[in-house]
């Protein structure tokens, strides 16, 4: 694995920084944020990656059975966690280094259960479509538009797919 998982979240900010106009982060409904471009963007790329990541764990378990059950519903507990409006809403301040820490150790928490569950490197592709589900799902709340979603949910899951297969093949 690579030492920072940040590198799952800038390869998605590559995938839809162009869109960073559309972007809307869920905050609290009694104050409006205000954040410069490149906060959305982090904040986008979290959510998306914790989403990928959903999807991708919620297959897995599905398919292998109970076999790795409680692990796989900790970690989603712990991407659900990370795409609260509360914790997006924390971006800055004291909060963003609890947002990051709190997602770095979750993108290596996921990375390192996918061996313990089974998955090879080269075995991630069965689960690709329920992965861009959540991840077209986790666009879509952001406020991007559909044509958008259409090409960036597939583009983004490729990415995170070929990324994750290269932090297990390196590990």
């Amino acid at each position: 694995m690579p030492a920072d998982t940040m590198e799952l979240a800038y390869g998605v900010i590559g995938e839809i920084g162009a869109d960073v106009a559309d972007i809307t982060i869920p905050g609290e409904t009694t104050r409006q944020l205000h954040l410069p471009g490149a906060d959305i963007l982090l904040l986008a790329g979290l959510t998306v990656v914790s989403a990928f990541f959903r999807g991708l764990l919620t297959g897995i378990v599905a398919d292998t059975g109970t076999d790795g059950e409680d692990l796989v519903r900790g970690l989603v507990r712990q991407f659900t966690g990370l795409l609260a409006p509360g914790a997006a809403a924390g971006s800055g301040g004291d909060n963003e280094g609890d947002l990051l820490t709190g997602f770095r150790q979750a993108a290596a928490d996921a990375e390192a259960a996918l061996p313990r569950l089974g998955v090879a490197a080269g075995a991630l592709e069965p689960y690709a479509a329920g992965a861009q589900a959540e991840v077209a799902a986790a666009l879509r709340s952001l406020g991007l538009r559909d044509e958008r979603v259409q090409v960036l949910a597939p583009a983004a899951t490729t990415r995170l797919i070929g990324q994750v297969r290269t932090d297990l093949t390196a590990a």
